[in-house]
């Protein structure tokens, strides 16, 4: 299994192997069974990809071991292992492959993944942006949409009771929790699949 394209392609490891068809099924099952259940998903980087290892006993030496496989017999490839911020991790890039290709895309990518807290803030944030424009129709657009319907002094009933602030902050927070949770439960069944 020679390579006869352009590395620049971005190609799958397969393409470029020069191991038998045994030895190459041998070297995936390894790799499926040693490496594939540590691996927290990929990163598309310039020219390849980036797979990030949850950093557990002895799997440093594995990683270092596959690596050392994969750079006998892919040699158009670049194979490295980098440091990260989280030593809890290990991260593997592989320049030259195509980050989407059959050999990656089963794997989530963990590009504009953010920490739990920041994840959760940024859904505040936006369910707030949505309760916040539904208030802001509730006390404006739809008295001015009453107005030429129902006349000005049934909408000016109603008017005056927004005109304390309080029932205002209390129907701007009930919509907002509630477009809050529904962000949420949206947004569960994403991570689930994940």
């Amino acid at each position: 299994m020679t390579d006869t394209k352009s590395v620049g392609a971005g190609l799958d490891p397969v393409d470029v192997c020069n191991l038998s068809r045994a030895e190459l099924d041998e070297r995936i099952a390894w790799v499926r069974g040693e490496l594939m259940p540590h691996v927290v998903g990929r990163v598309r980087i310039p020219g390849g990809v980036a797979l990030e290892i949850r950093n557990e006993s002895g799997l440093e030496a594995t990683v270092d071991h596959w690596l050392e496989l994969e750079r006998s017999c892919c040699g158009p490839l670049s194979w490295e292992r980098r440091a990260t911020s989280e030593p809890s991790r290990v991260r593997v890039e592989i320049g030259g492959v195509n980050p989407d290709g059959p050999m990656f895309a089963r794997l989530p990518l963990l590009e504009g993944l953010e920490d739990e807290a920041a994840s959760r803030w940024r859904r505040i944030a936006g369910a707030s942006g949505i309760g916040s424009a539904i208030a802001v129709f509730v006390c404006c657009g739809l008295p001015m949409l009453l107005v030429p319907l129902l006349g000005a002094g049934a909408v000016g009933g109603f008017l005056r009771a927004l005109d304390q602030p309080l029932p205002i902050a209390l129907v701007a927070a009930g919509v907002t929790f509630l477009a809050w949770r529904a962000m949420q439960r949206r947004a569960r069944p994403a991570e689930a699949s994940g």
